[in-house]
């Protein structure tokens, strides 16, 4: 009787616990874990997956971002987690991609991350030996700690970034050596206005082919969609009109052989048959 009581126990708590959870189940955070580098791809920590990829830097783009190349030939974009450098343009850009380019660039890495960013970029931490190649760009004085989104690190890591950064700060290394250095994301910030009150006052036109353009900074047209031109009259040019253009600056009365000249916008010289253009050879006909 004591036998069967103790079975009938031990099969209520066997069904009665929840089987563990396998790497599909388990919810992947936003957040990196602390556990130490190790040859697995996949680490579960608590209720967080981080995966690692072991592979070789091909690609460094600027001061935070570079492509990893693993040994199935699988490319991972990366934007290191963390971090922010400054932009290509602004002051220290080129100093950043470099540092980070002499660190990695053609190197073996262990990529670990666990998330991707809305351009479908891997975000995580490069390390070459167990050092954080992430916390050295901040150390070099050359990224900044991207507190707003430090929620995202590890306690560690928020700590270990942020002295980095106050010690950087404090020598006046790289960047830090400028008076008032200028964030990168205040300098996004303030291109993606000026982007908006530009795209504000852009005159829209009609095109004669009836195509929707505006005329960009370098002075050329930009087509874009049709919509834009709603409302936009189309331009009517009538043929007499179009005739009348041509003639600008030719000879106000006809040749002997009773045509009329018109110079070309490249020196040539022709008449017109109709609607095409015939050119000749003696140019002293438009008066060259």
């Amino acid at each position: 009787m004591k036998l069967r009581l103790l079975l009938l126990l031990l099969c209520f708590f066997v069904f009665s616990v929840p089987a563990q959870k396998t790497i599909s189940d388990v919810k992947t955070s936003n957040v990196v874990s602390d556990a130490d580098l190790s040859d697995v791809q996949v680490v579960i920590s608590g209720t967080f997956a981080e995966r690692r990829v072991t592979g070789k830097v091909v690609g460094v783009h600027d001061g935070d971002t570079a492509t990893v190349l693993d040994a199935d030939k699988t490319q991972y974009k990366v934007r290191f987690n963390g971090i922010d450098a400054p932009e290509l343009k602004m002051d220290f850009g080129q100093k950043s991609k470099q540092n980070l380019s002499d660190l990695i660039f053609g190197k073996e890495v262990t990529l670990v991350f666990s998330k991707k960013d809305k351009y479908g970029r891997f975000v995580g931490n490069i390390f070459i030996n167990g050092k954080d190649i992430n916390l050295e760009q901040i150390k070099a004085g050359l990224a900044w700690h991207y507190k707003k989104y430090a929620g995202e690190q590890s306690k560690k890591d928020r700590i270990a970034y942020s002295n980095a950064e106050d010690k950087a700060k404090a020598a006046r290394i790289g960047f830090w050596s400028m008076p008032n250095p200028s964030p990168p994301w205040d300098y996004r910030a303030n291109l993606k206005t000026k982007q908006e009150e530009s795209r504000v006052n852009r005159k829209y036109e009609v095109g004669a082919k009836g195509g929707c353009y505006y005329i960009n900074s370098s002075g050329n047209k930009s087509y874009v969609d049709k919509k834009f031109c709603a409302g936009v009259s189309s331009p009517v040019v009538k043929k007499d009109e179009m005739i009348e253009s041509k003639l600008a600056g030719a000879p106000s009365k006809p040749a002997s052989d009773g045509r009329i000249y018109i110079k070309g916008p490249r020196g040539g010289c022709y008449y017109m048959n109709g609607d095409q253009k015939v050119y000749v050879k003696d140019k002293s006909l438009c008066g060259n």
